[in-house]
């Protein structure tokens, strides 16, 4: 995920994409119950993700996950309102933070409750 010096020095922009990409991957390997991270750290004041969680075929949440949460959540939106599935992301994002500089620790998170093609 990283760039070769010389690449990094001659292009800050693909530097930032290197080091969100390197978050990211710290985020996902922290929580197996996300299918995908997008960290968001600059120009943002306080770095953030947006996180989407695995669903079954049906877009619920994938019992397992709700169930290891404590949780009875089961779509998306129950999930992201849900305090006890919250606490568990938010466990994650601190273990994936432990392992960043302050800089680049998530501060913030928000799960998105749409399908990226789209439906309700």
């Amino acid at each position: 995920h990283t760039l070769p010096p010389t690449e990094a020095s001659s292009s800050s922009s693909s530097l930032t994409l290197s080091v969100e990409c390197s978050v990211e991957a710290l985020i996902l390997s922290s929580m197996p119950c996300l299918s995908q991270c997008l960290s968001l750290i600059t120009p943002f004041p306080f770095p953030t993700a947006l996180l989407s969680l695995k669903t079954e075929g049906d877009g619920s949440v994938r019992k397992c996950d709700s169930l290891s949460f404590g949780s009875d959540a089961k779509s998306v939106r129950d999930a992201a309102a849900c305090p006890m599935f919250r606490a568990a992301l938010a466990k994650g994002i601190s273990q994936a933070n432990s392992m960043l500089p302050p800089p680049l620790q998530i501060k913030k998170f928000v799960i998105t409750t749409r399908p990226p093609w789209g439906s309700p």
